[in-house]
């Protein structure tokens, strides 16, 4: 008798200390912004301008946690990562992204991918870019072996 009561007394602190937890719901504090997102700044290789606008848009989105992008004269490269629990729904989450951007940049071919690999080489470029250190024909060189390597993922 003295053992039951002991555990619906335990029982009942537990329980109670998992209700006082703070929720997703909470409306009293405002949700910090967790996703990576840089604006590319460029002097003298090529204006980055469409790459940072496509940012400024997804960045909005709620699965997406890091973004990163490049572009050339006519062609947009979008990467990014998702949430972990948001990984059953990549092909849907990807095939949005891709739709929107043609949407909003129709003058450009747009490529997206949530590779890893294409995530890091992206990250790396827009470092390489942001320091100037790309010639313009060398951005068009680096931006069609990452479309070569997207096209070879898929």
């Amino acid at each position: 008798m003295k053992l039951c009561q002991i555990a619906l007394i335990l029982g009942m602190i537990i329980f109670l200390i998992g209700c006082g937890a703070p929720n997703d719901n909470d409306t009293s504090q405002s949700k910090p912004d967790n996703t990576h997102f840089q604006k590319i700044t460029t002097t003298g290789t090529m204006s980055q301008s469409i790459a940072n606008q496509a940012k400024e848009k997804l960045k909005k989105r709620e699965s997406i946690t890091a973004i990163y992008a490049i572009n050339t004269d006519k062609k947009l490269l979008i990467a990014f990562e998702i949430k972990h629990h948001k990984r059953f729904q990549l092909d849907s989450i990807r095939k949005n992204v891709r739709k929107q951007m043609n949407k909003r940049f129709p003058d450009y071919k747009v490529n997206v991918s949530i590779d890893k690999r294409i995530v890091l080489d992206l990250k790396q470029l827009e470092k390489t870019i942001a320091k100037d250190k790309l010639s313009k024909k060398e951005l068009k060189k680096k931006a069609k072996q990452e479309i070569k390597l997207m096209k070879d993922k898929t």
